[in-house]
C-alpha cells in the first residue's frame, strides 16, 4: 500500500486483519518440598497460570481450566479493563494460553506480547515497517509487514526472527492451514500461497481490487478488499468466484463455511465456501456503525464497531448483545474460554492505542 495512504487515519480502518504456545515457566509442583516426592533433581515440574495444560496436576495452582492453567482472568461481574496502553495503531490481535499479541501499525512499529492479566507491552519483533496482519502457528507468529513488503516468522518469545518471503507488495493479512501459508498483496493485487516447509511462492489469484483481509476454508481461500463482494479461489489456484455481495470486512473460516461482517449495512453474515446457503445472523445498527473486527467461539460471533461498541451475536442468528460501549475506535478482536480482547486505536495519535479485556 502506498505510504501516502498508510499515513492517513483511514488506513487503520482499511487494514485491520485478524493469529499458540505460551512460554511455560516451570517450578516444583505444590507440596513437593524437602523430603517430598517432588524434591531433588528428579522432582516434578509444574506450569504457571496461563500455560497450556491437560490436567490439574500439570499446574502449579492445581487448576486447569479450558486447557490453560489457572482460573479465567475475568468474570461476568467485571467490566472492560485496559490491560495495556501506550500503543500506536494496534490493528491486529491474536492470543494463546497466557498472552495476547498485537501489531502496532506504524513506521518503526512492532509486534508486542501482553499478559492477559495486564502489563507492559513486551516487544516480540521491533522495529518493523508498518506490521499489519498476524497469525499464530504453535509457538511462532507470522507477520505481514506491509511497509517492508515482507512475510516474517518469529517465536512468541521474540527469538528466531526470519523473513519467509520478500518483495510481497504490501502484504496486509496472513493466515494458514495445515500445510500452507496464505497472504494478501495489497499493492500487487495478489492472493499468495507458500508451503509451510518452505519453497515456491505461488500467486493463486489476481483480483482487480486490492485485497486486504482473508481466511482459509476447507478447500478455498476467501478475501475482501477494495471493491464489492466476498471472493474465493481454490487453494491450489484457479478461477476466482464471487460467493457473496455487499462490502465484507473481516472474514473467519470454520471448515467449509465463512463468517463475515458487512460494512454496507453493518450486519454479521455467513455463507458456505461454494456460495450456497447465505444467511444474515444479525443487524448491528442499533449499537453503532462501521463494523470492524470479528471473532468466533462455539456459540457467538464477537464484533467491534469503530463508532465505539463491542457486541456479540448468536451464531444461530438473533439479537446482538452489547458487551461494551463508549470505547475509542475498537478494531481487532479475539476470544478465549472466558474473555474477549480487543484493540483500540484511540485518537490515532502516537501512544493513544490500547488493548482491552472484558468478560464474554
Amino acid at each position: 500500500m502506498p505510504r501516502s495512504t498508510l499515513s492517513c487515519g483511514c488506513a487503520l480502518a482499511s487494514l485491520l486483519v485478524l493469529a499458540c504456545g505460551a512460554r511455560s515457566e516451570l517450578r516444583s509442583a505444590p507440596g513437593a518440598g524437602a523430603g517430598g516426592a517432588g524434591s531433588g533433581a528428579g522432582g516434578a515440574a509444574c506450569a504457571e497460570d496461563g500455560a497450556p495444560c491437560a490436567a490439574a496436576a500439570d499446574c502449579c495452582s492445581g487448576v486447569c481450566s479450558g486447557s490453560a492453567c489457572g482460573e479465567p482472568p475475568c468474570g461476568r461481574e467485571e467490566g472492560p479493563v485496559v490491560i495495556a496502553s501506550g500503543l500506536t495503531w494496534p490493528i491486529a490481535i491474536t492470543q494463546d494460553g497466557g498472552n495476547v499479541y498485537v501489531s502496532a501499525y506504524v513506521e518503526g512499529g512492532g509486534v508486542y506480547r501482553i499478559p492477559k492479566a495486564g502489563g507492559e507491552p513486551i516487544p516480540v519483533a521491533a522495529p518493523l515497517d508498518f506490521p499489519a496482519g498476524l497469525a499464530l502457528d504453535g509457538t511462532t507468529l507470522l507477520v505481514a509487514e506491509s511497509g517492508g513488503s515482507r512475510i516474517l516468522r518469529v517465536g512468541t518469545d521474540g527469538q528466531g526472527l526470519e523473513a519467509l518471503a520478500t518483495g510481497q507488495g504490501g502484504p496486509t493479512a496472513i493466515t494458514l492451514d495445515d500445510s500452507r501459508f496464505f497472504w494478501t498483496s495489497y499493492v500487487g493485487h495478489h492472493i499468495v500461497s507458500m508451503p509451510q516447509a518452505g519453497g515456491t511462492v505461488t500467486v493463486l489469484a489476481s483480483p482487480e481490487g486490492s485485497p486486504y483481509r482473508l481466511a482459509a476454508g476447507a478447500t478455498t481461500v476467501a478475501w475482501s478488499g477494495i471493491g464489492p463482494g466476498l471472493w474465493s479461489v481454490p487453494k491450489q489456484g484457479g478461477a476466482m468466484t464471487q460467493i457473496a455481495g455487499g462490502s465484507p470486512r473481516t472474514i473467519v473460516a470454520e471448515g467449509a463455511r465463512y463468517y463475515y461482517n458487512d460494512t454496507d449495512d453493518d450486519t454479521v453474515r455467513r455463507v458456505e465456501e461454494d456460495g450456497s446457503d447465505p444467511a444474515m445472523l444479525a443487524s448491528l445498527s442499533a449499537h453503532g456503525a462501521f463494523t470492524e473486527g470479528l471473532a468466533l467461539d462455539a456459540e457467538h460471533a464477537y464484533v467491534t464497531l469503530a463508532s465505539g461498541s463491542v457486541v456479540r451475536v448468536p451464531r444461530a442468528g438473533g439479537e446482538a448483545e452489547l458487551l461494551a460501549s463508549g470505547r475509542v475506535q475498537p478494531t481487532a478482536i479475539t476470544v478465549d474460554r472466558a474473555c474477549v480482547y480487543w484493540t483500540e486505536a484511540g485518537d490515532t495519535s502516537p501512544g493513544s492505542g490500547s488493548v482491552v479485556r472484558a468478560p464474554k
